[in-house]
């Protein structure tokens, strides 16, 4: 069992969590997370109920960073900031996107990073860069 997650006391309740073990993430950061669960359920409920025996479709749900920065000159520093705080991660893929501002006529950038993390085992999940695999 995970050491974030409170422990199933004899009576059915849950233990209380040692204060160090919980992580606190700001409301904004909670909401995205419950949206991103929903939209990952609506995918799943897509899949075909067949597929073509030469085809798959394969459903990820990864964690992103996005980085808004009013230049791309910023938003690379930004995320070279955030990576240097981020150990294990390792980039999937990258997008970008110019999009208009918190003002009327300006426009800011934003760099997204698909991530991953290590697991229990120390792998990462879903695709990452490796070198020829016989086959």
């Amino acid at each position: 069992m995970s050491n974030n997650l409170p422990a199933p006391t004899t009576d059915g309740g849950l233990s209380p969590v040692p204060t160090e073990a919980v992580l606190f993430a700001p409301p904004r950061l909670v909401e995205a997370l419950q949206r991103d669960l929903a939209q990952a359920a609506a995918a799943a409920r897509s899949m075909p109920p067949r597929r073509r025996p030469r085809a798959d479709v394969k459903l990820d749900a990864y964690t992103v960073a996005v980085i808004t920065a009013d230049n791309p000159a910023e938003a690379f520093r930004e995320a070279a900031r955030w990576w240097e705080n981020a150990p294990g991660a390792e980039i999937h893929a990258t997008s970008w996107a110019r999009v208009p501002g918190p003002v009327e006529g300006e426009w800011e950038v934003r760099l997204t990073l698909q991530v991953s993390f290590t697991d229990e085992d120390g792998e990462h999940t879903g695709d990452t860069h490796h070198s020829s695999r016989p086959r």
